[in-house]
């Protein structure tokens, strides 16, 4: 049959995966073959086959089961997660928008504070639900650390969180110096990579960890963390560098991270690493000072 042009609006995810041979993920399909599979076994057992050919068409047919109900739920996830992406990149989009509008001016910058503490928060649960979807595991969560100056020296701070953290984690929460834990072990690792941690307390042990009051709250278990890289403008006026602008943690009370989260996560990453120069006026900041012969603080 000839496929036709056709307009999506937007792809619904319980819909899409059943295009061109998602029929046979369908679960009547998948209760279908595992009837055909019951029947094949009990004939070949009455008219006593040998009882290995009966165990083999019986394995045979599991096989084939099992694999059509887990390509059925990789599918699913996989679309789930591709709509969260979209969501996350969308919202981010008009965010962006509305906050460089509000910091046009002097009489609109209490409205880009604002949105700016709320921007950190409504990141966090979006890439928080991207996860989610990929791992059916509704423990997911996420937070963001940002680098902050203080008497000369970098620490992060948290700015933002997915709604289902524990809330006491505002009040507990304390700054990440730029030498210890984490901090100190991504910007070792030339703040490459992601550090999967399946034991905080371990990673305390192994100073990879900077202890904190919230390390003992039992919504976080596991968590895999990135570096949030971006390009800023160095005092001397010289060619942009790469610094560590932040961190960016998600975090499960339930699940293992693996290999499979991390180029997602690092993407996301990088992602923000773009965004939050753009949306804090670093560059723009850094370049007017240039521009009037001042020093560059971005």
């Amino acid at each position: 049959m000839k496929r036709q042009n056709r307009w999506i609006a937007s792809a619904d995810p319980d819909q899409a995966w059943k295009e061109g041979w998602g029929w046979l993920l369908q679960i009547r399909t998948i209760f279908g073959a595992s009837v055909i599979d019951i029947v094949a076994t009990i004939v070949a057992l009455y008219l006593e086959f040998h009882w290995q050919i009966a165990l083999a068409i019986f394995l045979l047919g599991t096989v084939v089961v099992s694999a059509l109900y887990i390509t059925r739920r990789v599918v699913i996830y996989t679309l789930g997660a591709s709509g969260a992406v979209h969501r996350l990149t969308h919202s981010m989009r008009d965010d962006i928008a509305s906050l460089l509008e509000a910091a046009r001016s002097a009489q609109t910058a209490q409205r880009y504070l604002e949105r700016y503490d709320r921007f950190h928060d409504d990141v966090a649960d979006r890439i928080a639900e991207v996860f989610r979807q990929i791992t059916n595991d509704l423990t997911i969560n996420c937070a963001i650390r940002l680098a902050e100056q203080k008497n000369g020296d970098a620490e992060y701070a948290t700015k933002g969180r997915s709604k289902n953290m524990d809330p006491s984690r505002s009040s507990l929460s304390k700054p990440i110096p730029s030498d210890r834990g984490i901090a100190r072990y991504l910007r070792d690792k030339e703040r490459r990579g992601v550090f999967v941690i399946e034991d905080i307390q371990q990673a305390i042990d192994g100073n990879a960890w900077h202890e904190t009051p919230t390390d003992g709250l039992h919504d976080v278990k596991t968590l895999i963390v990135a570096p949030i890289n971006g390009y800023g403008v160095p005092a001397d006026g010289g060619p942009f560098e790469k610094t560590m602008l932040g961190m960016l943690y998600v975090t499960s009370r339930d699940s293992r991270f693996t290999q499979f989260h991390c180029e997602l996560l690092m993407g996301l990453a990088d992602l923000l690493g773009l965004t939050y120069p753009v949306v804090t006026g670093r560059l723009r900041i850094a370049f007017q000072e240039k521009k009037h012969g001042h020093q560059i603080t971005a």
